[in-house]
């Protein structure tokens, strides 16, 4: 197996959040801890001295709401990234996922001048938005997420949005994609509602447990897909498009999250785990899961210690079983450690209720509505009386 690259760095600026979400895993939402310029650079230090620079390395800004940091320390956290590791900042990728709810003009600014990434967390038309996404005093925010979505628009950016399909929203396809589509939007990302850390249940699991969940994601995603080709070309769906490639040439997909040190999840105290973001600050050592402290312990010496604890050795087992026992492994590489833990409370568990969402049945619509898509031209060529 080659030498593991960091790929990821996941930072969480503050685990404070300015709305309540009700369907969030996070811990302590509540605490207001910033991230200091000063952790940053020594992160971004630990990065350098690691990394071959051969490919970039992409930093995310999230869990919690990063922008309640405000922009003067939002900036000096930025700039700590280079100061870090001058040799490789022109190559770095940066990203923030965020609520949209604080964004105005001068951060908008920012995020263009250092080419940013930006999703925005955004579950549907209002309704569907506003029953899980409120103030602390009970208000929908759909409205000032759609202020913020068109802000960054109007700055020259292209934001695309996360939306978290529940039960209720699964059944209304046509509006989730007629709402994104409406404001411009060219990049959705479906996160189907997840058993995760704080967030002990899905309303999915109840409909999966009575037989039903395939066919109503098969639906939901044949009907996105079909609106998406006939209205929304340009339109890139998270979900079905980055299997299309492993459906098409049957090619393995690479599953960055059972590799270790590729995904590093760094907290606003600077604990540093890596595998799946969700695991950060939920298992520690008394798990058999090493965490580091960037600020005391360079990544080289983290990685030989990773290597040698049960944890890591438990996740690869999960994926030696998932590659014997499953016909969807080459599109998940061997599942998704978090949701084994949270949902089988063991890393070496096989099928999830993530993993049959996400993988099988996604997969399923997607194979279905490639075949479709084929047999209607020969079909529509045999009905012409020409």
């Amino acid at each position: 197996m080659r030498q593991p690259r960091i790929a990821h760095v996941v930072m969480q600026t503050t685990p404070f959040c300015n709305i309540d979400c009700r369907y969030c895993y996070l811990p302590d939402r509540r605490n207001k801890v910033r991230m200091e310029p000063s952790l940053v650079r020594r992160l971004a230090e630990r990065v350098a001295d690691y990394q071959d620079g051969s490919a970039p390395v992409k930093w995310y800004w999230h869990a919690g709401e990063p922008l309640t940091v405000g922009l003067d320390h939002f900036r000096a956290c930025h700039e700590a990234v280079a100061l870090g590791a001058p040799a490789l900042a022109d190559t770095f990728r940066y990203h923030v996922q965020t609520n949209g709810i604080l964004v105005d003009a001068a951060w908008s600014k920012f995020f263009h001048e250092h080419g940013y990434g930006i999703g925005v967390s955004l579950d549907g038309p209002p309704d569907v938005h506003d029953a899980h996404r409120v103030t602390r005093s009970g208000d929908g925010t759909f409205t000032r997420v759609v202020a913020g979505i068109k802000r960054l628009q109007d700055a020259g950016l292209r934001p695309g949005v996360l939306a978290v399909v529940t039960q209720a929203s699964l059944e209304r396809p046509l509006d989730l994609l007629e709402s994104f589509a409406a404001l411009g939007v060219d990049s959705i990302a479906f996160n189907f509602e997840e058993i995760e850390g704080t967030h002990a249940t899905s309303s999915l699991r109840q409909i999966d447990e009575q037989g039903l969940l395939r066919a109503k994601v098969e639906h939901f995603i044949g009907t996105i897909l079909r609106v998406r080709d006939e209205k929304y070309p340009n339109i890139r769906l998270r979900e079905t498009d980055w299997m299309l490639p492993s459906i098409l040439s049957g090619d393995a997909v690479e599953n960055w999250l059972t590799r270790p040190m590729s995904y590093l999840t760094v907290l606003a105290d600077g604990s540093v785990s890596t595998f799946c973001p969700e695991l950060a600050g939920q298992v520690g050592e008394d798990r058999g899961f090493p965490v580091c402290r960037v600020m005391q312990e360079d990544f080289a010496s983290y990685a030989a210690r990773l290597a040698a604890s049960p944890a890591s050795a438990a996740i690869q087992a999960g994926v030696d079983a998932c590659r014997v026992s499953c016909e969807y492994f080459e599109l998940c590489g061997g599942g998704c450690p978090s949701n084994k833990f949270f949902e089988a409370n063991d890393f070496g568990a096989t099928e999830t209720l993530y993993c049959r969402i996400r993988n099988q049945y996604v997969a399923d619509a997607v194979v279905d509505y490639i075949i479709s898509s084929e047999k209607a031209p020969e079909s529509e060529a045999a009905a012409s009386p020409l």
